[in-house]
């Protein structure tokens, strides 16, 4: 049982981390719900038709657990975190290949994984797929695109000593990197002598696609991992396949989903678009009218003040601009020409 509380653990710090406020905020449309528990829904992703923009970012709530659980696409995948910047922070299931001393088969779990190909994959920058045992393999086969994908790897040691903990290059553990645009996957796992040889310190094996930095490698999970049902796993999610100059031939235009003051961004994964609000603006870059002016000059915002004398603040849209007292010239910014000293003018002025 030792394990499970530190995943736990782990699992909340990731919620705790937030993206920085000035460049989006999650918003939810006017009218519909913003949040289910700790969980904020901002648009494009939404309860209902009213509240998303695509049936693809349908997402549900189930009030039938303590605190409510928010499910993708009206199915049974947790979300513990939506990202406007393009990831879906999910409880993922871990499969289990388990033997008995006698060298039986105890239980094992595999599972299928069913994605929207081009609206969500599974991050390639964000996961690793990783197995954990010392008489065990295992191996996902997946789509990208319209293409059949297949990696796995292989775990062998004879005791409990030859295991390294934070190691996963084939003693005790394994893990392959995901591949740009995985979507829908199977996972299948085996083992060569059902765990007989080595069952006092490792009866069973584990398979699982996680996010890197939640899962760290320690020997104690080759007995403690029998607990854990699931581990935290990144989608990426875009607009489906498109560019930010979509074709609509009907009314002869192209159109995108951002609105004002954004700018349209292909995923660096090279699938699909996203939408970051401009510098200078916060807000919901996919919500009528779009970003909105952020006052530098505020005190809400003093931070973002780069006068060198804040009092000379003139807000305009998108940025600010300073000025320097009497005496000074300068653009008055401490991130840029700041304010100095005019020597000739004082001359001229002592001396009429």
């Amino acid at each position: 049982m030792a394990a499970q509380p530190k995943l736990v653990g782990l699992l909340l710090l990731l919620l705790l981390i937030a993206a920085s406020v000035v460049v989006i905020n999650g918003e939810a449309k006017e009218g519909c719900q913003e949040r289910c528990g700790d969980v904020s829904i901002p648009y494009p992703f939404g309860t209902n038709e009213h509240c998303f923009l695509s049936s693809k970012f349908l997402v549900t709530y189930d009030n039938s657990s303590n605190p409510p659980k928010l499910l993708l696409m009206g199915g049974n995948v947790p979300v513990l975190n939506i990202s406007p910047e393009g990831e879906l922070l999910i409880l993922n299931h871990v499969g289990h290949d388990c033997g008995t001393s006698s060298g039986s088969v105890d239980s094992s779990y595999s599972y299928n994984s069913q994605l929207t190909s081009g609206w969500f994959n599974i991050s390639s920058t964000r996961n690793k797929f990783t197995m954990v045992g010392c008489d065990t393999s295992a191996w996902i086969k997946g789509l990208i695109g319209e293409e059949i994908y297949r990696s796995g790897c292989m775990s062998l040691c004879d005791n409990i000593s030859d295991v390294q903990n934070g190691s996963c290059s084939g003693n005790g553990c394994c893990h392959v990197p995901i591949p740009p645009g995985l979507s829908a996957i199977n996972l299948t796992m085996g083992s060569f002598y059902n765990y007989s040889g080595i069952w006092k310190f490792d009866p069973c094996g584990y398979a699982f696609v996680v996010e890197e930095s939640y899962f760290n490698f320690s020997s104690n999970h080759l007995q403690d991992l029998k607990t854990v049902k699931k581990m935290s796993m990144v989608f990426d999610w875009a607009f489906g396949n498109d560019t930010c100059q979509v074709e609509d031939v009907i009314n002869n235009q192209t159109y995108h989903a951002c609105k004002g003051n954004t700018t349209c961004y292909r995923r660096k994964t090279g699938w699909g678009y996203l939408c970051n609000c401009l510098e200078g603006f916060q807000g919901n870059p996919y919500l009528d009218p779009g970003c909105q002016d952020i006052n530098e000059c505020d005190e809400d915002h003093s931070n973002l003040n780069k006068c060198e004398y804040p009092k000379t603040c003139v807000n305009i849209p998108g940025n600010h601009t300073c000025s320097c007292p009497m005496w000074y010239h300068g653009h008055g910014k401490t991130d840029g020409e700041r304010c100095t000293l005019n020597h000739l003018q004082m001359i001229h002025a002592a001396i009429g």
